[in-house]
Order: structure tokens, then sequence, then C-alpha cells
């Protein structure tokens, strides 16, 4: 199954509000079938065509009927939430998912390269400390001053 993050405020975005406000929570549930539906059958392109029949999958799986659908289909391609030009030719298209994504990953990557930073210079200062825990073992006397652990660590 692929996923998506969506932002947890998506409903504040002023096109999702003025979605909600012409079609009301109805609206914006189709909106969000239709960007699941994308992001699942779409492939690289985030395209569905017509011969894939996504208008009649929407249809049964939401229980909407025809005119309704239509309805939501031209408020969301008004609101520039669908491609309009690929809608006239009865594709399904969200332009607004590539960008979103490569934010995703990008975001993800430095996550990542920030992850392995952090845990290299935690490894490297656990080698630096073991090194001059084995310059002290445990049959010697304790340093008792700043200056003894400082010649421990010199000697070794």
């Amino acid at each position: 199954m692929k996923w998506f993050k969506h932002e947890s405020d998506a409903h504040t975005n002023m096109k999702l509000q003025a979605l909600i406000d012409k079609l009301g929570v109805a609206g914006y549930g189709y909106y969000w079938a239709c960007v699941e539906l994308v992001a699942n059958q779409g492939g690289d392109e985030f395209k569905i065509t017509k011969n894939k029949h996504w208008e009649q999958h929407l249809k049964k799986m939401l229980n909407i009927e025809p005119k309704d659908q239509k309805k939501y289909l031209v408020v969301l391609a008004t609101h520039n939430l669908i491609d309009l030009k690929a809608l006239k030719k009865g594709d399904l298209y969200n332009n607004k998912l590539l960008p979103l994504i490569l934010k995703r990953q990008a975001a993800a990557k430095a996550e990542a390269i920030s992850a392995q930073r952090a845990l290299k210079a935690d490894t490297q200062s656990k080698t630096k400390h073991s090194k001059y825990k084995h310059a002290y073992n445990s049959s010697s006397p304790r340093p008792s001053s700043c200056s003894e652990i400082h010649t421990i660590c010199m000697l070794s």
C-alpha cells in the first residue's frame, strides 16, 4: 500500500477552505478521495486516464450521484485542486502531488543525513572517550588531580 503525508492543517489552506465553503465537508472528503486515488493509482505522473474508469470508481466508492460528482469535479478544477485541462480529456491529474512529494523526500533525506551525522559524532565521541578509559585501569590508584588525569591522557 502506498501512503503519503499531508499537512495536519490542510483544512486551513485557502483553496481547501474555499472548497469547504462551497461544497462542505463532503466536497473536502471527495477531494481527499481523489488525492488518495491519484497517489495510489496514478503512477509517477500522478495522473489517471479515463480508460481506468476512475469516475465510476469514485462514484461507487463514495456512493455519490453523477450530478454531484460532476459538480464536485468542476469546483475542484475551478479552485485549481485538480487540473482542468486533464479533466476535460477525462483524466484525473493532481499537479500538486509531485512538488509535495519532492518536498517531503528532500526533508526526509535531510533528516536522514542529520541523523547519520549525529550517530557518527556520537560514535566518534565514544571511541575518543574509550581511548582515555583504557589509559587508566582498575588496579591503578585513582587519579587525585587534574594534572594526574592529564598525565594519564598524555601517556595513552
